[in-house]
């Protein structure tokens, strides 16, 4: 694999690398002990995304954050438009099968809890 110095920091070869010489996938960021990655829309009330797929489907899961209602949206295998599978509002409410949660944990059908011990 040959790798080439691109800009001051960023290498390319078969994979990417920022801030690294050596990246050990398509794409490695390396930084200090807590390095940030930062998904900006260039609009207010935009929905900064990170997509999940394969060659069949490229959206099959997705994270979504919803700068409009500040909530974090997490879809598993649904199309554009269907509601996500699991939300985390601004106060911290968790959502599972349920488009706005009420309760810190807010579960639309049944739950099991057991106890592993």
């Amino acid at each position: 694999m040959s790798i080439k110095k691109f800009y001051t920091g960023v290498y390319v070869g078969d994979n990417l690398g920022i801030g690294t010489t050596i990246p050990a996938r398509q794409l490695t960021l390396s930084g200090n002990s807590s390095p940030i990655i930062s998904l900006k829309s260039n609009t207010t009330g935009g929905e900064p995304s990170i997509y999940f797929g394969d060659t069949a489907d490229d959206k099959a899961g997705r994270i979504v954050y919803d700068n409009v209602i500040n909530t974090m949206l997490i879809f598993t295998n649904q199309a554009e438009g269907v509601d996500e599978s699991v939300q985390v509002n601004k106060n911290g409410e968790v959502g599972i099968g349920v488009t706005a949660p009420r309760a810190k944990l807010d579960v639309a059908g049944g739950v099991k809890v057991a106890d592993d011990t």
